[in-house]
C-alpha cells in the first residue's frame, strides 16, 4: 500500500430519531490534502478524505456535525441491524458447516469463543458500548479466521495456486480475483449457508483460470461445484439483504 495515500473502512454510531445507526465510511488520508472533505458515493456510502496528520477523533466529530448525514439516516426505512438479523438467524457458516450463535453480555472487552466440539460460537459484547460496532468487528475477525481456513482447504482439494487471500468489507460484492492471483472475499460470507459460502469461494477460484464469465468459466465452475447454478440462484435471492448488513445505506 502506498504510504502517501491510505484507505480504510471505519465505523461510528450516530443517534437519530429513528434510533442508533451504525455508519460506515471509507477513510482516505493523503499527505497532499490540507482539509477535510466528505462525499457520498453512488448514494450508498460515505468517503472521507483527510490530511495525514488529522486524528480519527476529530474526523468522527466532523462526520457527526454534518446535518445532511442525520437527515439521510432518518429517511432509512426498516433498517435491520446485525444484532436483529442474528437474533432471527442465529447461525453462521464456518469450516464447511453451520454453527450456532450465542450472544452473551458482559462488562469486559468484546470477544468471541469458537467451540468446534459443540458447533457453536459465543459472542461476548459489552452492553455499555454500541452492540452494532462490536458485533461488526467480532464477525469480521471470525470471518478472517474461518474463511481463510475454508478457502485454503478448497484450494488444496483442487490443487490450485493462489498468491494471496484477503477478507475485506466490500459494499456490493461477495468477492473478487485479479490477474496477480490475489483473491478478496467479503466477510459477510459467513452469513450465508455453508454450501453458498463454498460456491462463492469456488467462483473466485474459477477466475484464476478464466477472468470473465464465459461458457468456459461456467463449465469449470460447474466441475468444482455440480450445483453451481442452483447455488447462484439462492445467493441472488439473499444478496440484497445480507450485503446491506453492517453498513449505513443512504
Amino acid at each position: 500500500m502506498n504510504s502517501n495515500n491510505e484507505s480504510h473502512i471505519r465505523y461510528f454510531e450516530l443517534e437519530t430519531p429513528a434510533g442508533r445507526q451504525s455508519v460506515s465510511y471509507e477513510f482516505i488520508q493523503s499527505r497532499r490534502r490540507r482539509n477535510l472533505e466528505v462525499c457520498l458515493i453512488d448514494s450508498k456510502y460515505l468517503v472521507l478524505k483527510a490530511p495525514l496528520w488529522e486524528t480519527e477523533k476529530n474526523i468522527v466529530k466532523f462526520l457527526k456535525s454534518q446535518k445532511w448525514i442525520m437527515e439521510r439516516s432518518c429517511e432509512i426505512k426498516n433498517l435491520r441491524s446485525l444484532y436483529e438479523y442474528l437474533m432471527d438467524e442465529p447461525f453462521l457458516s464456518a469450516y464447511g458447516k453451520k454453527v450456532k450463535i450465542e450472544m452473551i453480555f458482559h462488562n469486559g472487552e468484546p470477544r468471541f469463543e469458537y467451540r468446534p466440539q459443540y458447533d457453536e460460537v459465543k459472542f461476548k459484547i459489552n452492553p455499555y458500548i454500541g452492540s452494532e460496532i462490536q458485533l461488526l468487528e467480532l464477525l469480521k475477525r471470525f470471518a478472517k479466521m474461518s474463511v481463510f481456513e475454508r478457502t485454503f482447504r478448497l484450494i488444496g482439494k483442487l490443487k490450485l495456486d493462489v498468491k494471496r487471500i484477503s477478507i475485506n468489507d466490500q459494499f456490493n460484492k461477495w468477492g473478487s480475483c485479479n490477474n496477480k492471483r490475489n483473491i478478496t472475499f467479503n466477510w459477510r460470507l459467513i452469513l450465508l449457508k455453508p454450501e453458498l459460502l463454498d460456491h462463492i469461494i469456488y467462483h473466485e477460484l474459477a477466475h484464476l483460470t478464466h477472468f470473465d464469465h464465459s461458457e468456459a468459466f461456467h463449465e469449470l465452475l460447474n466441475s468444482f461445484n455440480a450445483m453451481s447454478y442452483e447455488h447462484e440462484y439462492e445467493i441472488d435471492q439473499v444478496s440484497s439483504e445480507i450485503l446491506k448488513l453492517g453498513h449505513m445505506r443512504f
